[in-house]
């Protein structure tokens, strides 16, 4: 066994795990910036959803007072038809003025009842935007409380990134400057970057295919870097 090569492998190793754990990091920060996106989200469909309600609440309002405006403006007609019918002089003209006057109190008391309805409907709503607001106060603290500790926590990872590169750069000081490239070569050709991974009972735990028997014996030597034939890895015996 060629005791230095088999320290520039336990390097190589570390150095591998090193990079894993950095990936790692990064794919949980990647995470949690989804996560914030999604309580962001949260929070912009509650105000929405609020805002949608006192909008038609602003609606049902403004039409409730046309009708009242309405209900005036007939009112006044009312009473000023009224007053006519004292100066009234035929029988016919007031007959036909007391139609008139009756045809706008009916209009009159229809009005009414839809402002009745608009009424009813206005106050129900005012009771839901009521309920609505507390909901969402509640929703956005709980949110904003929990966007802080991923906040928290983001700025402990991105900490924890920066420790692993630093480490990264002291491992890889150690390694022969022939073994680097090939491991940069490797981890160049890979998706997800993993370069060195162990191989047990003659199965690659890169690619999980069966190694030649003869290849797995002589991982176990560590006298040379070898390759998984299948993945093209960098292999070494796990025990």
């Amino acid at each position: 066994m060629s005791e230095t090569m088999k320290e520039q492998i336990d390097i190589l190793v570390q150095l591998q795990k090193t990079e894993n754990e950095k990936n790692d990091t990064i794919s949980f920060l990647n995470d949690i910036h989804g996560k914030l996106k999604e309580l962001d989200a949260d929070i912009s469909d509650a105000k929405k959803t609020l805002e949608e309600k006192e909008s038609i609440l602003k609606e049902l309002d403004q039409n409730y007072r046309s009708l009242e405006s309405d209900t005036k403006d007939n009112l006044a007609m009312i009473n000023k038809s009224e007053e006519k019918l004292m100066s009234v002089k035929t029988n016919k003209e007031y007959q036909s003025s007391i139609k008139e006057i009756d045809e706008m109190k009916k209009k009159n008391s229809g009005i009414e009842d839809m402002m009745i309805q608009y009424l009813e409907r206005i106050d129900e709503l005012k009771s839901l935007i009521a309920v609505k607001k507390d909901e969402n106060s509640i929703t956005v603290n709980l949110i904003e409380k929990e966007k802080g500790i991923i906040a928290r926590k983001v700025d402990q990872e991105k900490k924890r990134i920066l420790e692993l590169e630093a480490k990264y750069e002291t491992i890889s000081s150690m390694l022969d400057s022939s073994l680097l490239d090939q491991f940069l070569r490797v981890k160049k050709k890979q998706i997800n970057g993993v370069a060195v991974v162990p191989a047990k009972g003659s199965v690659c735990y890169g690619c999980n295919m069966n190694l030649p028997p003869q290849m797995y014996n002589e991982l176990q030597r560590f006298d040379s870097l070898k390759f998984c034939p299948f993945c093209h890895r960098i292999i070494y015996w796990h025990g």
